[in-house]
């Protein structure tokens, strides 16, 4: 998932250049390797990796220093100098979303019969959606709190941007509690780890 985050970095992992990889991210790939196919977990990549393109491509048109890419347990994020305008932070921010939207209908409809590039439509499509949606740290967080600044609220849109998440987050509880009742624990952890994401922003 694309997040975007100040300059932090941590120790404890392997680099490649001012790319982080971290020792859960390697563990946690090493299993999804060995329970689904190559197919799926290279599309799985490929389309990750075209998404945080996306956002690096942003930044070099932006002027946005970019310090490293980090892959954790919980995704890959960009640790970068957060731009001052608003304007910018929202193209940084929807350059992901844009770049996995654009591969996911290109590969549909140019390659329909095609089972790898139906893989990777299918995941270059739930992450582009994943990362719309308006709760931080997602991008599409970021993207309301850049228009709600360019709409001029000013100071007032973190805050606006805060309300609005712990709604959302409120109002789907109860599913994911029912789903993870029902045997399917997936939405109510994913809820669980944007709390716990709120915290520590």
């Amino acid at each position: 998932m694309g997040r975007l985050r100040k300059p932090e970095l941590n120790a404890g992992g392997l680099w490649f250049g001012r790319c982080f990889l971290s020792a859960g991210a390697v563990f946690w790939l090493t299993l999804l390797c060995m329970r689904f196919s190559g197919r799926l977990m290279s599309a799985v990549l490929l389309s990750a990796a075209l998404h945080e393109g996306g956002h690096l491509w942003a930044c070099r048109l932006c002027g946005v220093r970019v310090r490293a890419v980090r892959i954790t347990v919980w995704g890959a994020e960009l640790l970068l100098e957060e731009p001052r305008r608003p304007l910018r932070r929202l193209a940084v921010a929807g350059a992901g979303p844009a770049v996995s939207l654009l591969c996911a209908f290109s590969a549909a409809f140019a390659f329909p019969r095609q089972e790898w590039a139906q893989l990777f439509a299918g995941a270059s499509l739930i992450l582009g959606l994943f990362n719309l949606l308006p709760v931080p740290p997602l991008d599409g967080g970021r993207i309301l709190l850049a228009l709600l600044e360019l709409a001029g609220l000013g100071i007032r849109a973190e805050g606006v941007v805060s309300r609005l998440t712990t709604v959302l987050l409120a109002l789907s509880l109860a599913p994911g509690a029912a789903l993870a009742l029902a045997g399917n624990p997936s939405l109510l952890l994913l809820e669980l780890w944007l709390l716990f994401q709120q915290g520590n922003d």
